[in-house]
């Protein structure tokens, strides 16, 4: 398979220049802007698409979901289906930070569940909150647990995933706020009229129509039940009313409350609820008791651990509030609704998926339908059988959706009401999409259509020419800020990677639009036996798809897609000897090494090379790992060393190497680290600390939140012959952990070369903490991403690791200058090292567990447990006199 790598001729010098245009708004359009985004949503899930499987080469999964999303598919049909949407990272926070900065995750950074999100980074939505749009977020963010909502006013939101029942919502200072249950601007008021207690006879389901549609907005009218009856008359607003559902059989009532008073002493009296009261009726035989909300969306379970409204009705609920509350503002509003559903949640310790009430039985006994990947593992986990996961999961799946196409009809309902329809632009897609077993998988990830392919429709009435288009060129979520932002009469900034979809919403196709899709998956700590494997991957619009795999080459893919082919990608062609088939491999290759720079996946931005050494500054993907190899024919090529991605710009060594010359001999020398090593506190209480233990922390500790761990390390550098060079030198430790905590990623860094092993010897800043650019020449980042999760070990919060630094890292040149700069050298100095948390970790300063201890060379470790630096030598007169290298993406 060709490479997806990029040579660098030693003597060349190559400078490659990012522009980044200015942003500037146009005239601003006042045009509201909804986006709509639910979680693990996969494209077919929706009745419009289940309707429409068999014209696309399908058989319909859930065929039971026609006519049971008419909200979802309203959307579709009264605006425009992308029947080509896909996710360029299939998993939850790298797809929402891609949302919201219109980048990849190797540029953004986010590439998985628990980091932060970056307050300071360019979004659609600080852009359009700095321009004077009023700023709402309602419901699930997840990306990590952080408490902001950057560029947001007014917030209505959990932290991590939230419990479909029972979540605590916080306003955007952080601070908890009480479940809306109905849509509080309305002056309307709930009269129950108890004038008996039922005591039987109880024996339907009753709506809140007399059809029985859950969909339709009723007038005033009265809902009985039973032989002895009780009232209920209420004006239904926009947040669909009441609804009550009690189960078959005959039903006694132990409990009648409102608003936590006990209505059962007082059955004759009239009671009227007011806009935040709550109806509870508890029965004694029935498998489990309801709660009956008013305008809460639905009936959820009545218990200690399921007492609040369903979690996406209540965000909804907000939401409509907010855009009550906007309608009629000066400027135009921006809102963000975020749903829990259909991600899979936990419910008293038990994992499923909880829908509301009123779909929790909609496809009761149902039964999805065989399709034949079912039948078929992916190569990197042959015999993979996470299968149909069952039907009931399916049902219960598919309820959940069920239950927020309600939701989306009240946002809908809403901005009919508000008489905002034209000028709204109404957005609807998925983080990601999901496994039902296809391939022998559950959960995302992975590059198949089920994983990566969304649900993606707009609606914008003004700016449409006509309704129910779809859409067959391939669009993606990078799309949604440069739309936002398109659509609000803003310059798209250059630093996002995405397209304006305003074009085909005006039912144009660009001209210049792509055929081709850079997709990705890196290793995700949170999950280290995920069995889906780190990859990249493109996707062409006439079928093709190919997945290269970081770890393996022999689990490489290549599937024609196409209704007329392989829809169920089932036949792998990458190894075929068809001539097609090895034309489209060689086309797909290319395309995807084309399509690694041009996303600047992994990209030279500068070449300062020798003719002994030097540096390349590379821009390489966030978290991926990559090699640096050389060759002295362009044929024959030897690893040189790895390193890891960083959204920033990576520096790695380029000294010249061995490589295959067999005359070349290489030596080495190994330092045992100086017993002057200790630790850092950093923060507003920095400096040292534990210099005499026998182990050196980093990160932090929730004793001492005032500052982080960064563990100093110290050798003194050895003496080498006039006629040697260095080759490349490394440094290993022995680290432990402490705690099975994900998210860690400490850099190596030097702090000088000094005349003294002592703490501070000259008073240049040793214990400098900053990991920017401070002006002082001796902090220089030798490697991102020294210690992380996966060198580190993630079985045993016991198990000791030798780590090694990259070969390639700037340790090598960084001592390389030194020893050029002095030739006379015969030693006397002193390298001092730290290794310290990256800066933005949930670890840096404080809040967090110390995660990982170093042995210190002042202790009674053996040798072999301490620090040592190991410098490789070669003779000058065997340095060859030219030399090729190249970087790669991958591990094999």
């Amino acid at each position: 398979m060709q490479l997806l790598d990029h040579a660098v001729y030693r003597f060349t010098c190559l400078v490659l220049v990012l522009a980044f245009a200015l942003l500037e708004a146009s005239a601003n359009t006042n045009t509201n802007i909804i986006l709509i985004v639910t979680d693990d949503q996969r494209w077919d899930a929706t009745g419009f698409m289940q309707e429409r499987m068999p014209s696309l080469g399908r058989t319909a999964r859930f065929p039971w979901m026609e006519n049971n999303t008419p909200n979802l598919d309203r959307l579709s049909e009264e605006g425009v289906h992308f029947d080509n949407g896909y996710g360029v990272y299939s998993l939850c926070s790298p797809a929402r930070a891609t949302m919201l900065t219109g980048q990849y995750p190797h540029k953004h950074g986010i590439t998985n569940n628990n980091t932060d999100f970056p307050s300071d980074v360019v979004t659609y939505a600080n852009l359009l909150q700095g321009a004077g749009y009023t700023t709402g977020y309602f419901g699930k963010w997840h990306m990590g647990t952080q408490v902001d909502r950057p560029g947001f006013d007014y917030v209505r939101t959990f932290y991590g995933q939230g419990k479909y029942f029972g979540t605590v919502f916080n306003d955007e200072n952080g601070n908890p706020v009480d479940a809306i249950t109905f849509n509080q601007r309305s002056a309307q008021s709930i009269v129950i009229n108890i004038t008996d207690l039922p005591s039987g006879g109880a024996n339907q389901s009753i709506y809140r129509t007399t059809d029985g549609n859950p969909y339709s907005q009723i007038p005033a009218r009265e809902l009985s039940m039973g032989v002895n009856t009780f009232e209920i008359t209420t004006v239904v607003n926009y947040n669909r009313g009441v609804w009550f559902r009690f189960s078959s059989g005959e039903v006694e009532f132990d409990s009648l409350r409102y608003n936590g008073v006990q209505l059962l002493s007082n059955p004759g009296v009239a009671t009227t609820i007011q806009a935040s009261g709550i109806f509870e009726a508890r029965a004694t035989n029935v498998s489990y008791p309801y709660r009956i909300g008013i305008n809460s969306g639905g009936v959820s379970t009545w218990g200690s651990s399921s007492t609040e409204g369903w979690i996406d009705d209540t965000s909804t609920n907000y939401a409509v509030e907010f855009i009550q509350d906007q309608a009629s503002a000066p400027n135009p509003f921006l809102l963000f609704l975020g749903f829990k559903t259909p991600h899979q949640g936990s419910q008293n310790g038990v994992s499923n998926w909880y829908p509301p009430a009123r779909t929790d039985t909609l496809f009761d006994n149902q039964l999805s339908t065989y399709v034949p990947n079912l039948d078929v593992s992916p190569p990197f986990a042959p015999g993979a059988n996470g299968g149909n996961s069952g039907h009931s999961t399916n049902r219960n799946y598919c309820e959940t959706i069920a239950g927020i196409d309600g939701c989306v009809g009240n946002i809908l309902d809403a901005v009919q009401a508000a008489g905002i329809d034209d000028e709204t632009a109404i957005i609807f897609i998925s983080d990601n999409g999901f496994f039902r077993g296809e391939h022998g998988l559950s959960d995302k990830r992975a590059a198949y259509e089920e994983s990566i392919r969304l649900p993606f429709m707009i609606r914008h009435p003004s700016l449409q020419t006509s309704s129910g288009q779809i859409v067959n060129e391939i669009v993606s979520n990078l799309d949604i800020a440069p739309t936002i932002l398109d659509l609000a009469g803003f310059e798209v900034p250059a630093s996002m990677q995405g397209a304006s979809l305003v074009p085909f919403i005006r039912g144009e196709v660009p001209n210049d639009w792509r055929d081709h899709l850079f997709i990705e998956y890196t290793h995700d700590a949170e999950f280290p036996t995920a069995s889906v494997r780190p990859y990249i991957s493109l996707i062409h619009k006439d079928g093709l798809k190919i997945v290269r795999y970081q770890e393996n080459a022999s689990w490489n893919e290549l599937f024609d897609t196409s209704v007329s082919a392989d829809p169920y990608e089932i036949t792998n062609i990458i190894n075929s000897s068809a001539l097609v088939d090895q034309q489209n491999r060689a086309m797909m290759e290319g395309l995807l090494i084309e399509e690694s720079y041009k996303t600047d996946f992994l990209k030279i931005i500068q070449n300062n090379m020798t003719d002994s050494g030097g540096l390349l500054t590379l821009a390489a993907g966030e978290g991926f790992p990559f090699k640096l190899e050389s060759s002295a024919d362009l044929q024959s090529w030897d690893e040189e060393g790895s390193f890891e991605g960083d959204n920033e710009a990576v520096t790695i060594s380029t000294i010249n190497s061995a490589g295959s010359d067999a005359a070349v001999t290489l030596t080495s020398q190994t330092v045992i680290g100086n017993s002057a090593d200790h630790v850092l506190r950093s923060g507003s209480l920095s400096g040292i600390i534990n210099a005499s233990s026998n182990t050196l922390a980093v990160g932090s500790t929730t004793s001492s939140p005032s500052g982080g761990r960064n563990a100093v390390l110290i050798f003194e550098l050895p003496n080498i012959g006039s006629e040697e060079q260095i080759h490349s030198a490394t440094l290993a430790v022995t680290v432990e952990r402490l705690n099975i905590m994900t998210d860690f990623d400490a850099d190596l860094w030097s702090l000088g070369i000094y005349d003294s092993n002592g703490t501070d010897p000259d008073g240049d800043g040793l214990v400098d903490y900053h990991e920017i650019d401070t002006g002082n020449a001796n902090l220089v980042k030798l490697q991102d991403a020294f210690l992380n999760d996966l060198t580190a070990g993630t079985t045993s919060e016991t198990q000791s690791v030798r780590v090694t630094s990259s070969p390639v890292s700037r340790l090598s040149d960084y001592l390389w200058q030194f020893y050029n700069s002095n030739p006379d050298y015969s030693g006397g100095k002193y390298l001092h090292l730290r290794v310290s948390p990256e800066i933005g970790s949930i670890n840096d300063i404080g809040g967090e567990d110390v995660r990982y201890t170093i042995k210190a060379a002042h202790n009674d470790n053996s040798d072999q447990e301490k620090p040592e630096l190991t410098i490789e030598l070669k003779d000058l007169s065997d340095v060859a006199t030219k030399r090729f290298y190249r970087v790669r993406y991958g591990e094999d």
